[in-house]
């Protein structure tokens, strides 16, 4: 997983390597390439010796460094850097090129404990740090090496920021053994394979009480992920952390929520959105501008002559004949040629929409097409499915508290830079708890608005759909609507809740003789698993079963649970402080 980085410039460069990602890119230091273009570098993987014959050599066609990297005047902050090589490296062919694995760390670990004080690590590559240059005749080098807690006094004073950056050496007194090169890997054994946790940055090498500073590679997974996919490339982590989860939707006894094919999700947090399967999901719709290619929003499909979407989406916009607005269907990527091109009629905004800043109430709206899209004969569209649900004290409690969702779209990965990636993206999150202050503050009405946590820097998709699984199909529940996350990932989205609309979206429908689905008030027994993040909740994960059937004794032992938790909750507070 090591390559080689050789530099064809005047510009004189320290030695350094680097790790395969993928097939076309390759991790290593910022301070490594910060000063050299693309075409003076190549790199040599599949090597032992420096000097070997067979090595694997490609050039680099670009150079992905860290917008926020300044180099020494920042301590080598963000000392990472990304290369695109001009031509795939082709693993099948050669079984000495192998791709590196990073971290896939839980949204509830701290990523500034990871790895975490005392992990022995190993350092591998050809020793450029302590000889100033590479010996073409010195095979590659391996060593163990101990981290280093953040908070020693040794640390303190060689690093800017504990969080993207760590230290390691002797435990005794933090020399650095001043092994492998600069941009090469460090490693640590997770009993079945390597896994690369740092990126080697800079070091005062031997010094008593100077230890070698690494790049924390666990910080900084969603920006190599947003890069990777903008070229629709993924990381080697997804498929080897974890397996996908394949969701059998039951086709032949639904009328919605299924896609042509089984929808596939990575429960992973880290990563970040993946790759959607193609025409999975069907019931979803590009919102675009007439004569251009450019994605406006996302919405979903209601019926043959109606889309669902958020207000603010379309709020500028004509509502009779907003000739500048289009829909495309039946896609998974943009660029797909098989496309359904729709005009839009007629857009009916909910009455009591209204908005300060980026604060919507009242965020949906419903889009009549001209022509139906005649979704039963084609297998690549299908409909939405929207909840039904009767009872006013369960509806602001739909979806609960912890409940696993998906968002689906393609909007901008936001991380140091805007990518709008080509293939429709999937990611998962978590229902917040309406009560809880990060939600509190930011709702405007829990019985038409929830709040729900995404670990990850992400525009989302406006108009989109929020989906959960039900066993048999996908319901939607939700809208994307506001987008608190820009700045902090660790403030939640507000979606609006579907089913506090439902009147209101048949009345619309219904204009036409056609009909929302399921039909039927929901009353089957949904059992719903969650896993609930620390930082939001008080325990790590529960399995929880609801009641959906909408009577009296059923709201009234739900509201009776919520007051003993809430009570159970406080006890906990007082005797904690």
């Amino acid at each position: 997983m090591i390559v080689l980085l050789n530099f064809h410039s005047s510009i004189e460069n320290s030695p350094c390597s680097g790790s395969i990602l993928n097939n076309y890119f390759i991790l290593t230091a910022a301070h490594c390439i910060e000063k050299i273009a693309p075409l003076y570098i190549t790199i040599k993987a599949g090597i032992h010796y420096p000097i070997d014959e067979n090595a694997t050599i490609h050039i680099v066609d670009r150079i992905y460094l860290h917008p926020k990297y300044k180099g020494h005047t920042d301590g080598y902050v963000n000392d990472i850097a990304l290369l695109k090589l001009n031509k795939p490296l082709n693993f099948n062919d050669n079984l000495y090129v192998t791709p590196t694995c990073i971290p896939t760390i839980n949204a509830s670990r701290n990523i500034s404990q990871y790895p975490k004080n005392g992990t022995r690590l190993t350092v591998i590559g050809w020793n450029s740090i302590r000889q100033g240059k590479v010996d073409i005749f010195n095979p590659l080098q391996q060593r163990e090496i101990f981290v280093i807690d953040n908070n020693n006094p040794m640390c303190l004073r060689s690093f800017i920021d504990p969080e993207k950056q760590f230290c390691t050496g002797f435990l005794k007194d933090g020399r650095d053994p001043c092994y492998g090169d600069s941009g090469g890997p460090i490693l640590q054994w997770m009993s079945n394979r390597w896994e690369q946790v740092g990126i080697a940055s800079y070091s005062r090498c031997g010094i008593p009480g100077y230890p070698s500073i690494y790049t924390r590679l666990a910080y900084y997974i969603d920006w190599i992920n947003s890069i990777i996919i903008s070229h629709n490339e993924s990381l080697y982590t997804v498929t080897t952390r974890n397996s996908p989860v394949t969701y059998n939707c039951d086709r032949n006894n639904v009328t919605c929520g299924c896609g042509y094919a089984n929808v596939e999700i990575i429960q992973s947090r880290i990563i970040g959105g993946t790759n959607a399967v193609e025409a999975s999901w069907t019931m979803f719709v590009s919102l675009r501008i007439l004569n251009g290619n450019k994605h406006l929003c996302g919405g979903t499909l209601l019926s043959n002559s109606y889309i669902l979407t958020a207000a603010h989406c379309v709020q500028s916009f004509s509502l009779i004949d907003p000739f500048d607005l289009t829909i495309v269907a039946g896609i998974t990527n943009r660029s797909d040629s098989s496309q359904y091109i729709s005009y839009i009629r007629r857009i009916y905004i909910h009455p009591n929409f209204t908005h300060q800043s980026n604060r919507f109430i009242n965020d949906i709206a419903i889009l009549e097409l001209y022509d139906p899209l005649l979704i039963d004969s084609n297998p690549l569209l299908s409909r939405t499915c929207v909840p039904h649900i009767s009872s006013s004290i369960l509806n602001n409690q739909y979806p609960i508290n912890g409940t696993r969702l998906v968002i689906i779209g393609w909007g901008t990965i936001e991380h140091e830079q805007y990518i709008e990636p080509d293939i429709l993206q999937q990611l998962e999150i978590f229902v917040i708890d309406n009560n809880h202050p990060m939600c509190s503050n930011l709702i405007n009405n829990i019985e038409s608005q929830f709040c729900a946590g995404v670990y990850q820097e992400r525009k989302g998709d406006s108009g989109g759909a929020i989906l959960q699984w039900t066993g048999q199909y996908w319901q939607q529940i939700g809208i994307i609507s506001s987008d608190f996350t820009c700045e902090n990932s660790s403030i939640p989205n507000i979606y609006t809740r579907l089913s506090y609309y439902r009147s209101w979206m048949d009345e619309i429908v219904s204009k036409t003789g056609e009909h929302l689905e399921p039909t039927h008030t929901m009353s089957n027994t949904t059992t719903i698993t969650t896993t609930i993040s620390s930082s939001w909740y008080y325990t790590n994960s529960t399995q929880t079963s609801i009641e959906t059937t909408p009577n009296m004794n059923c709201s009234l032992k739900y509201q009776l649970n919520m007051i003993l938790f809430k009570i159970i909750l406080f006890i906990i507070f007082i005797l904690i402080n």
